[in-house]
């Protein structure tokens, strides 16, 4: 359980201190297999949060990919990716923050 607590405190700091671009790009990977496996556990939302900031459009595919999944966690993850992708383009593009 700490493991996964200490993704989330990870994502929550990344939100103020973005990592180098190599490291987004080893981190979203590393989430994105994670979503399309199934290996995730509490938490795994905030890592979901900091992707989809990171990497909106490698998120989108992320979803789309994982919404075939045989697997009803899976799909009710990956809606939940396609949901927050979806009010965050609704918010920018109302201007609001």
């Amino acid at each position: 359980m700490w493991h996964n607590r200490a993704r989330a405190k990870l994502c929550r700091y990344f939100k103020n201190h973005p990592p180098s671009p190599d490291q987004c790009r080893r981190m979203v990977d590393a989430i994105i297999n994670r979503l399309t496996d199934g290996r995730f556990s509490e938490q795994f939302k905030d890592q979901l949060s900091m992707a989809i900031r990171l990497a909106p459009d490698g998120m989108a595919d992320a979803a789309a990919l994982a919404s075939g999944s045989e697997r009803g966690y899976i799909r009710r993850y990956a809606t939940w990716v396609r949901n927050t992708l979806d009010s965050s383009e609704t918010t920018q593009d109302s201007g609001e923050p």
